[in-house]
């Protein structure tokens, strides 16, 4: 990498944004080398990715960002885009051709969407992007009714986030505590937090309102939980058997935890025969211990 050219990146960065150089601007340079990297490595391409910016040859760019390499680790791949997005606007060319942003919220699913919880001054508003008002549409069950709540949420249309704060998502969490959404905790640099192991079945079902406590949700709703997480995709039976099989085998014995392994059981007895009818079959002829 040149680095005279990153050098006067870094100086762009702390003129338009105050960011001086630290730990966030020295990922920042790992990821610029990386792409530098893959460019020459698999592309072929003698080019760095300032030239091909410059240039405005971004075939190479779009080669990079829908490869496996690229997409394979979700939990940065959006700092990654921002960083390249960043190139973009230090060298003055428009990102909207690599990054295929005619509409900003035409991205937005009925279905599909992640809701972000932040707190502090995540990149999205430290670096001024263009942020939308939304409205967010969550299947909740509260104390007094069922249905789906609309709240106010924020959505970046660079970062492709949709977003409320941590203090308005526990707000809602005690009005309804069953959400049947995917929701996912980010840091202050906009990455997923580590301490939350956002994406791990545990995570998912408690965010969801899913809980085995002596408050909590009845058998009949926490079967509603487990079956609305499989059918929106959230987790497979695999990782929903894995997660109850984990907690059994290290709390059943333990004083005190007899209710929750009961519960624990019998959800995975529930979970274990949903729609067994449907699934195919298939002739054993051996079995072997899989390591």
């Amino acid at each position: 990498m040149n680095s005279y050219e990153y050098h006067n990146f870094c100086l762009w960065l702390n003129e338009e944004y105050s960011l001086k150089e630290n730990e966030l601007t020295s990922r920042y340079k790992e990821y610029i080398f990386q792409f530098n990297q893959y460019i020459h490595k698999h592309l072929s391409c003698e080019k760095s990715l300032f030239d091909l910016i410059r240039e405005e040859n971004f075939k190479y760019i779009v080669l990079m960002r829908t490869s496996w390499a690229y997409q394979k680790n979700q939990k940065t791949i959006q700092e990654r885009d921002f960083v390249i997005r960043l190139v973009f606007k230090y060298l003055g060319k428009d990102y909207s051709t690599v990054f295929n942003i005619e509409n900003p919220l035409a991205e937005i699913s009925e279905t599909k969407n992640t809701l972000y919880i932040y707190s502090g001054f995540i990149r999205c508003i430290r670096f001024r992007h263009d942020i939308k008002d939304i409205t967010a549409v969550i299947p909740a069950v509260g104390k007094a009714n069922a249905g789906s709540i609309k709240v106010h949420a924020s959505y970046c249309t660079e970062c492709g986030l949709m977003f409320i704060t941590k203090a308005y998502y526990k707000q809602l969490k005690k009005l309804y505590p069953i959400m049947i959404s995917k929701f996912c905790e980010l840091d202050e640099t906009g990455n997923p937090c580590k301490t939350t192991m956002n994406g791990n079945a545990e995570s998912i079902l408690k965010m969801c309102g899913y809980s085995v406590g002596k408050n909590g949700p009845s058998t009949d709703m926490r079967r509603f939980i487990l079956k609305s997480i499989l059918e929106k995709g959230f987790l497979i039976k695999t990782d929903i058997i894995t997660y109850l099989e984990h907690f059994l085998m290290f709390n059943a014995s333990k004083e005190g935890m007899y209710d929750a392994s009961e519960k624990w059981k019998a959800d995975l007895e529930y979970i274990r025969n949903l729609n067994f009818e449907l699934q195919p079959e298939m002739l054993v002829s051996d079995i072997q211990l899989y390591r």
